[in-house]
């Protein structure tokens, strides 16, 4: 065997911002840095790397992703052998650009039979914000005949696991030609043989890279054994007519971890998978490698704020119920890390409908956004049963608002319009104390701006008596003329207001009228 030492070159490649510094210097330096400034020239570290008693010399390449500087990535990255072709997990453009990248190593390397191509979905510790599924990834290293990782740069043990066992994986691809093997057999057994069949224990060293250990019978694999395939991950169980049958267990290259069932080699049926470096474990049902049915997610990365509130003893943001090819969907719980909870209908990871429980105790029925905020229609209310005496009963209140006042609702109720979080559009609040010196509940039926009172709407009260004005940031404000009114009002609700030296009627019409003289003091005693 030659004594030379063979040099293999790294390429780190992709968009701007993906992290592909980052974890340059942190397999180089064992440091993250956050703040560092945009690469505008290549950067280059050596490193050795020994693999079966021979040294390798490891050139590993940073190159720019700005387009102002992509000329000097074409010109740098000649004559690479391993390309990782990174893409941030939360940027969909980074991720697109990736056929780009794919392409100038094609048009820029004189060696592109024997390059060896990683597609590396970065950031993975940003799993809630993460917009490009790992099915996404895993086809596009398919399309160009690569392998595909996840993994975080923030993560120094991670990010070294995985620049030394790319380097094992392209050595073990290319060992022939590095090992000068051409004339040793393909596969190559170390164990009992008993009628010229492999029988007992014994170990395989499979062309393929891939490496058996442990028990077979009448040459196939039987028993308790493990495989380590070229790609670096190890299957662990029981094996049946060379297929893993029973107690098994895979540790992935990025030590991840799935306990469970497979099926021609994929995941199928009920599974433990766990995302070691983001300390998130999945417990449900797989369809072909994909999360499909029912599961649970549990994020012990994020613990939860409980303030008030006490979720059935669960510390970690988690959800309960649907998944569909990888993504929470489906009619399902989730226990957010601020303490909310929404129990509704999720799709593509986000809730769109459903109950949610604040750690005030108030809680909320209708549309949803992106990140759970109340947005659309929807009722917000604390006490459950006048939730439910209100949606029996919410045909009758549209044709005759004074039936709310028969319904005994307890506490306050809102039904209506929400934008970002707050009351915005139409709706219906129905409360008490809106007034001073009056302790009955009242109506208001108009228009909510960020959460106030503005423009039109109408208050009415439990004796059929209502106001109609103009608010602004509710406050009574009335157009020019200064006039707002009350219609059919009772001596019994103006002597509780205590407003006599200022009311007058009009024409014994029970219809009051607020002079221009009298607005000011009309807004601070009536309203506050």
């Amino acid at each position: 065997m030659s004594n030379k030492i063979n040099k293999i070159k790294i390429s780190l490649i992709g968009e701007s911002d993906v992290g592909k510094s980052t974890m340059f210097y942190q397999y180089d330096e064992n440091e993250y840095y956050n703040d560092l400034l945009m690469t505008t020239m290549s950067d280059t570290i050596y490193t050795n790397f020994n693999y079966e008693n021979k040294e390798f010399l490891i050139e590993i390449i940073d190159t720019p992703g700005n387009e102002r500087f992509r000329t000097i990535t074409s010109i740098f990255i000649n004559n690479t052998q391993i390309f990782f072709l990174i893409y941030d997990i939360t940027n969909r453009n980074s991720f697109e650009k990736l056929d780009y990248w794919y392409k100038m190593t094609c048009l820029n390397c004189n060696n592109n039979q024997n390059i060896f191509y990683s597609v590396i979905a970065n950031k993975s510790d940003l799993y809630d914000k993460k917009i490009i599924s790992n099915e996404e990834g895993i086809n596009f290293a398919k399309k160009i005949n690569g392998y595909f990782f996840e993994v975080t740069s923030t993560d120094n043990k991670n990010i070294t696991k995985l620049f030394q066992n790319i380097i094992k994986k392209y050595i073990i691809k290319n060992k022939k030609n590095i090992f000068n093997e051409v004339n040793k057999k393909s596969n190559q057994y170390n164990g009992q043989i008993i009628n010229g069949k492999k029988n007992g224990f014994g170990k395989m060293n499979y062309e393929n890279g891939d490496l058996y250990e442990g028990n077979w019978k009448d040459g196939l694999r039987e028993g308790e054994g493990t495989l380590i395939n070229n790609n670096g991950d190890k299957y662990y169980g029981i094996w049946e007519n060379d297929s893993l049958k029973d107690k098994i267990e895979i540790e992935y290259i990025n030590g991840d971890i799935y306990k469970g069932n497979l099926k021609e080699g994929k995941k199928n049926g009920f599974g433990i998978y766990t995302y070691k470096l983001l300390n998130i474990v999945y417990e449900g049902y797989f369809e072909n490698d994909f999360k499909n049915g029912k599961g649970k997610i549990t994020f012990f990365n994020k613990r939860i704020n409980r303030r008030n509130i006490d979720s059935n003893n669960i510390n970690y943001e988690l959800y309960e119920g649907d998944f569909l090819n990888d993504k929470i969907e489906g009619n399902g719980i989730y226990y957010y890390d601020d303490g909310k909870i929404i129990e509704g209908i999720f799709k593509n990871n986000k809730p769109i409908k459903g109950h949610v429980i604040y750690t005030n105790d108030k809680k909320y029925y209708g549309e949803l956004d992106d990140d759970g905020n109340k947005n659309g229609k929807g009722i917000y209310y604390k006490n459950e049963n006048d939730y439910k005496i209100f949606n029996e009963n919410i045909d009758k209140i549209n044709e005759d608002i004074f039936e709310l006042f028969k319904l005994n609702i307890q506490d306050f109720i809102y039904y209506g319009e929400f934008n970002n979080n707050k009351k915005n559009g139409n709706g219906i609040l129905y409360m008490k104390n809106m007034f001073k010196n009056y302790d009955k509940y009242v109506i208001y039926k108009g228009n909510f701006i960020n959460g106030l009172k503005n423009n039109n709407g109408t208050l009415y009260f439990y004796d059929k008596s209502y106001l109609i004005a103009k608010w602004r940031n509710n406050e009574i404000n009335n157009n020019e003329d200064g006039i707002f009114y009350l219609y059919y009002i009772s001596r019994d609700f103006i002597k509780k207001l205590n407003t006599d030296e200022w009311i007058s009627y009009i024409n014994n019409k029970k219809k009051i009228v607020y002079g221009n003289n009298k607005k000011n003091r009309a807004q601070k005693v009536l309203y506050r």
